[in-house]
């Protein structure tokens, strides 16, 4: 088994919603390119500790608040 790192995408889309803000605009705020937050929230692409780490501090969130660990099966 291999855990990977997924965003909590109901958290982030409510967020945008509640706010009125796109993608870009959020990408925007929290200081990562457009392309990169939308990959993230589809899982296309893992969060890097740099992504991690801004989308914590513009949330002003705990990782738990965030992301959660997915258990991955490899030997499929």
């Amino acid at each position: 088994m291999v855990e990977k790192i997924q965003i909590r995408r109901t958290f982030v889309m409510q967020y945008m919603i509640e706010n009125d803000m796109s993608l870009n605009q959020l990408a925007d705020e929290i200081g990562i390119s457009p392309a990169t937050l939308s990959r993230v929230l589809n899982g296309h692409r893992k969060p890097g500790q740099l992504v991690i780490g801004k989308m914590i501090h513009y949330f002003d969130k705990k990782f738990e608040d965030l992301f959660y660990y997915e258990n991955i099966d490899k030997s499929q």
